[in-house]
């Protein structure tokens, strides 16, 4: 079955009960009364970009409720001691590497991911900044039109998210990940939502293979 927002929401209250919060108290978490959070579990209300930013500062697993993916984390204390722009870069490693070993259709959208977050990475230190779903689209090679049907936008909106005017909603941030792989972590610049990214991707390896990868992070980036 193919995934949907409607997944995303389910996770939203997954997450939610797994902590043994009450709709009113996760409502404090994103800064919004309980009706409009209410709405927002039965698909009634998308989260903004900023509500979405302050759920990521909450115990929720932000990285699971967009994906699916959960890690069991092993790893998390050793990663947690790194930047968010050096994250980037072991989430590059780590990704590379997955590219390399199984070569499936997702991995391909890895490396559309890895191409546009390094590009996007130059340009932030030449502080010049470019949005994500400008590379998304120019690395796919889409018109603003097929961008904005896709996304399931009008091209006006579409043009106001490409040139920042306009900041993802929940839906959005989903989208982005179901159709080009570009990670909530990237598109919420979260360091937490990063951390189990990367804890996921390195755990879809056997132990050995996950060994040498920290060997080549511990050399490169410690």
């Amino acid at each position: 079955m193919n995934a949907t927002y409607n997944d995303v929401l389910d996770r939203i209250k997954e997450e939610r009960r797994r902590l043994s919060l009450s709709q009113k108290e996760m409502s404090k978490y994103v800064h919004m009364n309980q009706s409009n959070y209410s709405k927002v579990e039965v698909g009634g209300r998308r989260l903004n970009y900023f509500e979405l930013k302050y759920l990521c500062e909450s115990p929720a697993d932000v990285q699971y409720i967009f994906t699916g993916q959960k890690s069991d984390e092993k790893y998390k204390e050793f990663f947690m001691q790194f930047e968010y722009s050096q994250l980037i870069d072991i989430y590059n490693i780590v990704s590379s590497m997955s590219t390399a070993n199984t070569g499936s259709t997702s991995d391909n959208w890895k490396n559309i991911f890895i191409k546009a977050e390094n590009l996007c990475s130059k340009k932030e230190k030449r502080g010049t900044g470019i949005g994500i779903f400008l590379l998304a689209r120019h690395l796919q090679s889409y018109r603003q039109l097929e961008m904005a049907r896709l996304l399931g936008v009008d091209v006006k909106k579409y043009r106001e998210l490409e040139n920042g005017r306009n900041l993802p909603d929940s839906e959005l941030v989903w989208q982005l990940y179901d159709l080009f792989y570009i990670s909530p972590a990237i598109t919420l610049k979260d360091r937490k939502s990063l951390v189990s990214s990367i804890c996921f991707e390195l755990e879809s390896f056997n132990e050995e293979i996950q060994n040498k990868i920290l060997g080549i992070i511990k050399i490169i980036m410690m």
